[in-house]
């Protein structure tokens, strides 16, 4: 074969249906090589191996602000807990406020209607305006200390210093729990909560059950009528929903998707659409089921 005849097969080849499909194939697959590289699918690996390497500014104000953090908390909640409900309550306000903003760009901010930003809210209302209430204490220690804690691995949280959203998350699953650790200890005064106090079946079960409720039934509204329009005519935009059904990764995805499959709620073949009435219904299902187990 002469060079001619070759270059005739390799055009054909890549006019053809196989060719358009082993060429579309490479392109997707150097576009994933360079984002998981470089963080960006344009750029070329070779010209991002060449450049100097830096640390961006945000990084170094990030990591330093959250090894900070990391030390002033361990100080506070070790040897002066009494100041720790103030310092919880600032900094968990200007890390969402920031977090909002952020997310505000990206069109993710219906994210923090989530679950987790719902219990920050619950246990800031409740020790800050209600100290003495003491079911919803308890309502709000099973919930946080069961549901956030395993959502830290559900969601794959890290502790990364230079990312301030990494840490975000991070504190605001842990924070809730470790400031009503230090009320249930006593290390932050209280004069409902007793030391010889304990969980009955209504304050593990009942109590937690109903304030997770009232989340559930907010959040369906919110998302279900008062911005349907908006989330139905709007793909882009984010919510946890849309997040965990596009994420075949998510351990939570995997989990429901092999039960939903293994008792027939699905087809072998079938995946989640967060548009349909089925997918919604089923992540409901498996939120209450997750709710009751942790």
């Amino acid at each position: 074969l002469n060079s001619d005849t070759l270059e005739n097969v390799k055009s054909r080849l890549v006019e053809s249906p196989i060719g358009s499909t082993i060429a579309e194939a490479k392109e997707k697959g150097q576009r994933s090589w360079r984002k998981a590289v470089t963080g960006n699918p344009e750029k070329k690996i070779r010209d991002y191996m060449k450049e100097v390497p830096q640390v961006k500014f945000t990084d170094k104000v990030s990591f330093t602000f959250g090894v900070t953090c990391i030390i002033f908390t361990e100080f506070l909640a070790l040897r002066h807990p009494e100041y720790f409900t103030q310092y919880y309550f600032g900094l968990i306000a200007l890390l969402l406020s920031h977090r909002y903003i952020d997310y505000c760009a990206t069109k993710s901010h219906l994210f923090m209607a989530d679950f987790c930003y719902f219990m920050n809210l619950s246990v800031i209302l409740q020790t800050g305006l209600y100290p003495d209430w003491l079911g919803w204490y308890k309502a709000n220690y099973v919930l946080c200390l069961g549901c956030l804690m395993a959502a830290s691995v559900m969601w794959n949280n890290s502790l990364v210093f230079h990312s301030l959203d990494k840490l975000t998350s991070i504190f605001l699953h842990a924070f809730p729990c470790l400031h009503l650790h230090l009320l249930r200890w006593g290390l932050i005064p209280c004069d409902a909560i007793k030391m010889d106090d304990s969980l009955s079946f209504t304050d593990v079960f009942i109590l937690p059950l109903i304030l997770f409720t009232i989340w559930q039934v907010a959040y369906l509204w919110f998302t279900e009528v008062l911005l349907f329009e908006r989330i139905e005519n709007d793909p882009e935009l984010v919510t946890s929903m849309r997040h965990l059904a596009a994420d075949k990764k998510n351990v939570m995805n995997i989990l429901v998707t092999k039960v939903a499959r293994s008792i027939g709620v699905f087809e072998r073949d079938e995946v989640f659409d967060s548009n349909t009435m089925k997918t919604k219904i089923i992540f409901v299902v498996a939120q209450v089921i997750y709710t009751l187990v942790t």
